[in-house]
């Protein structure tokens, strides 16, 4: 019997588990390597010593539309640690027009949204029929016409078609940044596009919002380690790799003051920056790679908050016309409602 193929996957993060998974459950000989003592990349938590609460590296939520993300966690036992809306619901509280809420009905897609975007506050009547109007552009474009986009921002292509700033920040923008962790007026729209279709167009439920009830760290990280170790596969943590090259068709991956390793195979799960100063000079000079290194990174801050008393009894809640833009109940969220309350 031939010796297994073997794989290293560099970068322990919701892509690197994933494909590790899928890896190992195709027979390969998987190693994964993560630089960090823990799975799950941004996707964690820690213990906060002050307050004795597991705390999250901010917020994090899925939709209905995230199909693989919803895979992986099925796949890995977790789907019951999770909780996903059975129908799209935000309230939207905007400091000037006052509050809306953002929810499917029963209508069929695209229809679905269309009520809730009748009764929106923050926008006028021409702002709302002007947004309809950009939805079903949206909902028209192919995939080929949506790629030829990735060089416009979104904001660019909105203002082509109608929206006026006032809209383009106090609705468009309501739905990209937290998605695509970018302002409009940065991110691609072949991207935002694709959330639109995806997500808000294609069908009723795929806008649906989602969260783990439990710490992000507690939700895949030790379960993602079981269940590459039980099929035969192999952890390294706070082992990243520094090095990597290839010869005679074959990838040599090596770590701080290690030996080079050779593997069959190896998929780089990393951010733009820290792949594409791994790759040996003849790869980072390819125009693929070039671009990735031009890729800038778009940082959250959070504020987690304690409360002595109950403050906001719904679970989450959007923001416009405020230095905030989300606001999350962890109490409620975790079901460990009290006299207090946690809010990020």
């Amino acid at each position: 019997m031939s010796e297994r193929p073997s794989v290293v996957v560099a970068g322990g993060g919701l892509a690197g588990i994933t494909a590790a998974c899928e890896l190992v459950d195709a027979g390969l000989k998987v190693t994964l390597v993560e630089k960090r003592p823990f799975l799950g990349g941004r996707s964690y938590s820690y213990m906060d010593k002050r307050s004795g609460v597991e705390v999250d590296n901010g917020q994090h939520v899925f939709l209905g539309c995230c199909t693989q993300y919803i895979r992986l966690l099925k796949r890995l036992g977790a789907w019951r640690k999770v909780h996903l809306q059975k129908r799209l619901w935000v309230r939207v509280i905007d400091k000037v027009w006052g509050e809306s809420v953002l929810e499917s009905g029963p209508l069929p897609a695209p229809l679905h949204l269309l009520p809730s975007l009748l009764r929106f506050r923050s926008l006028s009547p021409t702002e709302k029929a002007r947004a309809a109007y950009a939805m079903t552009r949206i909902r028209s474009l192919d995939r080929a016409a949506r790629r030829e986009l990735d060089d416009v921002t979104f904001a660019d292509w909105l203002r082509a078609h109608g929206q006026t700033e006032n809209a383009i920040r106090g609705f468009w923008n309501l739905f990209v940044r937290p998605t695509l962790n970018g302002d409009i007026t940065t991110v691609s729209a072949d991207l935002a596009l694709m959330v639109f279709q995806e997500g808000f167009l294609r069908d009723r439920n795929g806008a649906n919002v989602g969260w783990a009830r439990v710490g992000l760290s507690a939700l895949l990280a030790e379960a993602a380690r079981e269940y590459i170790e039980s099929r035969g596969g192999e952890v390294r943590l706070g082992r990243g790799i520094t090095g990597l090259r290839v010869e005679d068709g074959r990838a040599l991956v090596s770590g701080p003051g290690e030996q080079a390793e050779q593997a069959d195979y190896i998929v780089l799960a990393l951010d733009p920056r820290s792949l594409v100063a791994l790759l040996p000079r003849s790869l980072r000079e390819e125009p693929f790679f070039g671009r990735i290194g031009h890729i800038d990174t778009s940082p959250i801050v959070n504020v987690h908050m304690w409360y002595d008393r109950r403050v906001m009894g719904m679970g989450f809640a959007a923001f416009l016309n405020t230095p905030m833009q989300w606001v999350f109940n962890k109490s409620k969220l975790w079901g460990q409602e009290g006299d207090g309350q946690y809010l990020d």
